[in-house]
């Protein structure tokens, strides 16, 4: 998975506050950094804000970075094109709020993003990622 993700010269940071720093690093000097917002981050790295009506653990990080960068985000997804005829990349502006001192709000609007993208190609979605899993009332 590393090797796909960084052949066209992707540099790849770990999922730590080393990575956090490079982030804050490469936004800074004006780079693009791309994240994987629907994934459930590691207890205390999160919020739970709704996602398809359910309470979804999501990732804080996001509006942290825009909040201290100032960095516009831009919200993303790939379409598998029939016939291996490869890919289509579609681009949509973010939800106002992705940037919302409030985590909860920002969350919110992250997730609002997030099934913006995947309402537009639902087949495709990757729906094996464990967005439920933890739940508010839970205990870890």
């Amino acid at each position: 998975m590393v090797a796909a993700r960084s052949r066209f010269g992707a540099r790849l940071v770990p999922a730590n506050a080393q990575g956090v720093r490079a982030l804050l690093k490469a936004l800074r000097r004006g780079e693009l950094v791309a994240i994987l917002p629907d994934q459930e981050p590691r207890f205390g790295q999160g919020v739970f804000a709704p996602f398809f009506g359910q309470p979804a653990y999501t990732l804080s990080l996001v509006g942290k970075l825009l909040r201290k960068t100032g960095a516009k985000a831009v919200m993303g997804y790939m379409e598998r094109l029939p016939d291996h005829a490869g890919y289509r990349i579609h681009y949509l502006p973010a939800p106002e709020g992705v940037a919302d001192a409030d985590p909860i709000k920002a969350a919110t609007a992250l997730n609002q993003g997030v099934e913006q993208c995947a309402r537009a190609l639902p087949a495709q979605y990757q729906w094996s990622y464990r967005r439920f899993r933890r739940q508010p009332d839970q205990d870890d």
